[in-house]
């Protein structure tokens, strides 16, 4: 189901994920943990880092999908073929109560540039979503809207960057080499 700003919590997957994260993360030194305010990544920031304290930063929402949210990805292809079909190749989405692009974009980098400008040389640990994290890649790397509709971002998946000498740099994508089940 499209769930996008619906504040689900995390079912039986997710938090089976989210142990199998809390194990990778128990040997990599994180300094702040940022978490989107949504239930299902405030519960998943909550269980991986049970030592830190889970700040929440409105920016790291999941896109609102508007009309889209609590359908089923197949039902909402047969009711809005042509906008799923262009959604499907720039990641735009123009249906009623959905955000643009632009805007998550424009609120994850202020967000990014925020958190970066306040914890300088810090290991900073963002829990976001699917879109929000392609999002904030393509902002923050300069990708075009079609690279941020290729990048694939599964459930619990990392993404390492480093930011130096004021730019960007990604060390790895959507890794789940930590995930001994992606079901």
């Amino acid at each position: 189901r499209v769930q996008g700003g619906s504040q689900n919590p995390l079912n039986a997957r997710g938090k089976k994920q989210s142990l199998q994260l809390k194990k990778f993360f128990e040997t990599v030194p994180v300094d702040v943990v940022y978490s989107s305010p949504l239930k299902r990544a405030i519960q998943t920031a909550k269980i991986v880092f049970p030592k830190h304290e889970i700040q929440t930063e409105t920016g790291f929402r999941e896109r609102e999908y508007g009309v889209l949210e609590g359908m089923k990805w197949e039902n909402a292809k047969k009711k809005y073929p042509k906008e799923l079909a262009e959604y499907e190749k720039k990641r735009d989405l123009r249906l009623p109560g959905a955000e643009s692009t632009e805007h998550v974009q424009a609120r994850a980098k202020k967000t990014i540039q925020k958190i970066v400008k306040k914890n300088p040389g810090k290991r900073i640990v963002i829990v976001g979503h699917g879109f929000l994290n392609k999002a904030l890649l393509a902002v923050v790397l300069g990708w075009p809207k079609e690279k941020m509709a290729k990048t694939h971002q599964f459930n619990a998946s990392i993404n390492e960057l480093v930011f130096e000498n004021k730019k960007w740099k990604l060390l790895k994508t959507n890794s789940t080499e930590h995930l001994t089940s992606k079901k």
